[in-house]
């Protein structure tokens, strides 16, 4: 049972890193591929939902590596602790990426990719909702009544001018996918992740070039 745990930890702990792999390897070619170069629309879609999943990241953070650093202690497994500060250390630079869009820009991504994956059963019409985004470096989370949340929309696309759609969307897609700490650590674990994986599982750390832990 207790090699069961071990086993269930290590994988925890891989998927840290391995998520993001796995969303560059289904989605990154729609968005990458020159043969994708013209559906602008798809790109931006994608996206928005990559952009939104990191929000929904942030949000895990503390308490998840907390746990995950006693479950550490309770079975003997020291190596992996640095790989929590490595974690860590990917996360804060995930913060400072989405830092870099406003607030209101956060809302009105986080609510596009919700109207794009759930629909109606995000309580769109709900009188109060809670948002998200990332201030500071900080995740932020607020209960809002809907006029205030409707208000913030409304002012991300206001701060563009109230371009098109996708001309206001291609312009957080850019932003977005250019040079950063995240991209340059992302491309690095697109690139070991399988080594990555056989360290962790063999007991042993891992250094990374672009993770100065």
């Amino acid at each position: 049972m207790s090699k069961v745990k071990d086993n269930r930890l290590k994988s925890c702990i891989f998927c840290l890193f391995n998520d993001h792999v796995m969303w560059v390897k289904n989605w990154g070619g729609y968005i990458f591929a020159k043969e994708f170069e013209k559906e602008v629309g798809l790109k931006n879609k994608i996206t928005t939902i990559w952009f939104a999943s990191l929000i929904d990241l942030v949000s895990l953070e503390d308490g998840r590596l907390e746990q995950y650093l006693r479950q550490i202690d309770e079975q003997n497994l020291p190596h992996l602790k640095r790989y929590v500060a490595q974690a860590r250390f990917l996360y804060a630079q995930v913060a400072e990426l989405l830092s870099s869009f406003s607030i209101e820009e956060q809302v009105f991504i986080h609510d596009f990719r919700d109207d794009l994956v759930h629909g109606f059963l995000t309580g769109k019409h709900a009188r109060e909702r809670n948002i998200k985004y990332v201030e500071n470096l900080k995740l932020v989370t607020r209960r809002v009544p809907r006029e205030e949340r409707e208000k913030l929309i409304w002012d991300a696309l206001e701060q563009k001018g109230h371009k098109p759609l996708d001309d206001f969307l291609s312009d957080i897609r850019q932003r977005f996918l250019r040079p950063s700490k995240y991209q340059l650590i992302l491309r690095e674990l697109c690139s070991c992740h399988k080594a990555v994986y056989e360290a962790i599982n063999n007991n042993k750390e891992f250094e990374f070039e672009s993770i100065p832990v």
